[in-house]
Formats: structure tokens, sequence, C-alpha cells
């Protein structure tokens, strides 16, 4: 799945206190695309500030999936941070090389069919 972006939709109030330019940046990957983002906040602000506008999809319907709480109960902000399925974004602070991948809830799903397979001895 390719991130659907736009402008940003989101920004933090230092923002408007500070010049943008003069704020430090890290780079990302998102599913295989270079990001540069805010350094210091959480996965979640960071990829709303570079206007990611789903951060995954239903399992049953496939609706988007985007931040809604942003304090880590409603887990609809759900990634995969460095190879680690099904991680809050908005709980996890941005690191400089970090790779997130956009499936969220389905990657727990697949890998735990995954786990089904192994430990019933099929390899495929």
């Amino acid at each position: 799945m390719s991130i659907d972006s736009g402008g940003a939709w989101f920004t933090s109030l230092e923002n408007h206190a500070t010049d943008r330019s003069a704020q430090e940046r890290v780079s990302i990957v998102v599913d295989g695309q270079l990001l540069s983002v805010p350094a210091e906040v959480s996965v979640a602000a960071s990829l709303m500030m570079a206007g990611v506008r789903r951060f995954s999809e239903r399992p049953v319907h496939g609706g988007a999936r985007v931040p809604y709480c942003m304090m880590g109960v409603c887990f609809e902000c759900v990634v995969d941070i460095d190879d680690l399925p099904g991680c809050r974004a908005c709980m996890t602070k941005v690191h400089s090389g970090m790779r997130i991948g956009m499936r969220g809830a389905m990657s727990r799903l697949l890998s735990a069919d995954d786990d089904a397979h192994e430990e019933a001895g099929h390899h495929d």
C-alpha cells in the first residue's frame, strides 16, 4: 500500500511560536518512501505534519484508520515500527532512520496467521 498523503492536516503549537525552518528534523522511511519529519514528537504527530492521511486499513471493510485520541487508548493509529507490528504511533517518539509500515492491524493478523502455519508444520 502506498502512503496516502496530502498537505499537513496537523500542526504543533510550537510551530506557531518558532521558525519552522529552524526546527530539527529527522529522516524516516514510510512504506519505502523517505520522509523528513520534525524530531522530538510522536510518530503519529510527525506523520500527520507530513500530510499522511491514512495510517492503516480496517481489516473487514478496508476503511481508513487515522489517529483519534492521541493518548494510546483507541488503537486507531497502529502501524509497524522497525519491523515490530501493531505499535501505537501516538505513543512512540520518532527517531532518525525509523522504518514505518502502514499495514497496522493487518500486520498483526498476518503474523498470527504465519505463526499458526508454522505451529501446524506448514511451510510455504
